[in-house]
């Protein structure tokens, strides 16, 4: 991606708040923002909702004991609508200008550029993709990243999820409802998740948990028939059969819009290539602001998303004079 090179008045809307992403923090930074008056307007590639409608069942949002990830971005959206904030959908942006707040977009009917006060990037992540010999040849073909959507293709057949987090365990939960056994792998001898997910995945018959195991290779001529496991203990190779593998082994923050301004204009990122901000949401950019699990943080969940994107929203509108 490039800087936007200007060299004569552009034909653009202008806005007061311009939100990079729809999760959790971009709808709810919409929210506030409208809600002090500003002119505010969501972008969004895919989606409303992004990663949280591929959650089956939330179970620690406040105020639901159990919902949804798609009904609760629909509720969300529909907020943020009432709140008065606009959302253009399926709009990919081309390039941004932070410095000057200018972005062009593409999407299927036009092109075009806005120009921002205050500019909040909630872009989120983007799964990290297994990288172990087969792994690319059987994407879609067996290997998959979100079980919400592809678990179907399974039912009653061996599946298998590899992570060590709550999205795995979760994933899993999920699975065990469809397939007929479904193995976690894990190449630790613990899970970096709650202990309510963990002890639910213990106690379901058809959860295998394999602790101290990681993926050495998959195989499979037109589809995947079989996992090729290591035990990171004793050092044991063996195949495990299953169909489908679903691939839950981190996350990293989707950042590409924005390379020229880490590199060159001091946006301040951790040793992730997370972006940092202040208490305030804001960067190191003066009137840009950053929120969910893109931001430099330790906990990523839909609250906290929710609460990065409300302080965002507040403070943008802020900066744009409302």
């Amino acid at each position: 991606m490039h800087k936007i090179k200007v060299t004569k008045p552009l034909d653009c809307e202008y806005v007061d708040v311009f939100i990079i992403g729809s999760g959790p923090a971009g709808l709810s930074a919409a929210i506030y923002a409208a809600r002090a008056g500003a002119k505010t307007i969501i972008a969004e590639r895919e989606n409303i909702g992004g990663q949280m409608t591929q959650v089956s069942d939330i179970k620690n949002y406040p105020g639901f004991s159990e919902i949804s990830g798609s009904e609760l971005a629909a509720r969300m959206r529909e907020q943020a609508i009432e709140s008065g904030a606009l959302i253009d959908e399926f709009c990919s942006i081309k390039s941004v200008d932070l410095r000057r707040k200018v972005i062009a977009c593409n999407s299927s009917y036009n092109s075009r550029f806005y120009r921002a006060k205050s500019i909040i990037i909630a872009a989120g992540t983007k799964q990290i993709p297994l990288k172990v010999p087969g792994a690319e040849k059987l994407l879609g073909k067996g290997v998959h990243y979100c079980a919400l959507c592809d678990g179907h293709l399974y039912k009653e057949k061996t599946a298998a999820v590899i992570g060590g987090g709550s999205s795995a365990l979760t994933e899993a939960i999920y699975l065990s409802k469809i397939v007929k056994t479904v193995y976690v792998i894990r190449r630790k001898d613990y899970f970096k998740a709650e202990k309510a997910l963990l002890s639910q995945a213990e106690n379901t018959d058809n959860i295998k948990i394999l602790y101290n195991t990681d993926i050495v290779s998959l195989s499979g001529e037109k589809s995947l028939e079989t996992i090729n496991v290591s035990n990171t203990k004793t050092g044991e190779n063996y195949p495990l059969s299953v169909s489908g593998l679903f691939v839950y082994v981190g996350s990293t923050p989707q950042t590409e819009l924005f390379t020229d301004y880490i590199r060159s204009d001091g946006i301040e990122t951790d040793g992730g290539g997370f972006i940092v901000t202040d208490e305030n949401m804001e960067t190191s950019l003066k009137g840009v602001f950053c929120a969910g699990d893109i931001r430099a943080k330790d906990i990523r969940q839909i609250s906290t998303a929710v609460g990065d994107g409300s302080i965002a929203g507040i403070y943008a509108a802020k900066f744009s004079g409302k």
